[in-house]
């Protein structure tokens, strides 16, 4: 009158199995199938992230993704604008500070030679002499700040960008034999480059004499006078990009403190002479070359003293 049981239970199992088997197969390749559905259908957002991402003070060019689909168009139209409107705003800025310093230069060498003149006419024992003095000494400083910022519009304009390599040797002697020949510094300057006669790297060689005349500037500003500035270079193989080393004896430069000398108007002593402008240009120029500025302190293999290398772009720098 009833089927046994054991016919009942082997029934349910077989259309379990026969189920639950197309499933087991099923499901996996929905989810494959829906992952690359989803991922082919954002790759037009993907490619238009990355293109923003790309975006940056070092460039401003129009993003041009004609195969988008026209759900995206408007937003790359928006993007488009705003670029153009930074791209404006930031030339204004960078001419303006160009301008403005390349224009000050002349005034202010013209009162700071009126007034070297006028202390040399000046009696021994004059009591103007002291006030003179600090005139001269506040002239120089607005000399050297002027010139610290029509280098950093240059800097900010991308000048660093090139597409070869440049044989940077010319101008790392040009900026040593300049510091040389300065009365305040001609025995203060200790260079090593031995088994470094040719320097390449694939930075523009301005930018790179920019970039190494701040940091021994730098050197020689907040270390004493007697105390040398140390100059060599290493690297520079198939797996070790070339580098620029510049040393100077000073005292430890707090880690929080260090970390922020790049920025401008920075600086570990607010009554030194320096201007907070020099790392900043050179971190701005390696950046936009590929490179990297690196600070120290204390220097390498010492219990003090502050150390700047210039670690030169590309993975195919060399030197011979």
């Amino acid at each position: 009158m009833a089927e046994p049981l054991a016919h009942r239970h082997e029934a349910l199992r077989e259309s379990i199995s026969a189920i639950i088997a197309p499933l087991v197969v099923l499901i996996p390749l929905s989810i494959i199938g829906i992952w690359w559905s989803v991922r082919r259908g954002l790759r037009p957002v993907t490619l238009l992230q990355e293109d923003i991402r790309n975006r940056g003070s070092g460039n401003m060019m129009p993003i041009d993704r004609p195969e988008l689909p026209d759900e995206l168009h408007p937003i790359v139209i928006a993007v488009n604008n705003l670029l153009a409107r930074l791209k404006s705003a930031l030339m204004a800025e960078r001419n303006f500070a160009a301008n403005s310093a390349h224009e000050l230069r002349t005034p202010i060498a013209a009162a700071l030679a009126q007034t070297q003149r006028l202390r040399a006419e000046m009696p021994a024992q004059d009591a103007n002499t002291a006030r003179a003095e600090h005139i001269e000494t506040s002239l120089h400083r607005l000399k050297r700040l002027s010139e610290k910022l029509l280098q950093l519009s240059r800097a900010e304009a991308g000048v660093a960008v090139v597409g070869d390599l440049q044989d940077l040797s010319p101008a790392l002697l040009l900026v040593i034999e300049d510091f040389s020949r300065d009365p305040r510094y001609i025995h203060r300057i200790a260079v090593d480059f031995t088994g470094h006669d040719t320097l390449l790297g694939k930075i523009d060689i301005d930018a790179f004499a920019i970039c190494l005349r701040n940091v021994i500037e730098n050197a020689l500003i907040h270390s004493n006078d007697d105390d040398p500035v140390r100059i060599w270079a290493s690297g520079g193989t198939e797996t070790i990009p070339a580098s620029i080393h510049v040393a100077n004896q000073s005292p430890v430069v707090p880690p929080r403190i260090l970390a922020k000398l790049t920025e401008r108007f920075e600086r570990n002593n607010p009554s030194s002479k320096g201007s907070g402008l020099g790392l900043a240009i050179v971190d701005t120029i390696m950046h936009q070359a590929g490179g990297k500025l690196v600070l120290l302190s204390p220097a390498h293999n010492r219990d003090s003293g502050f150390e700047a290398v210039l670690q030169l772009p590309g993975d195919d720098n060399s030197a011979a």
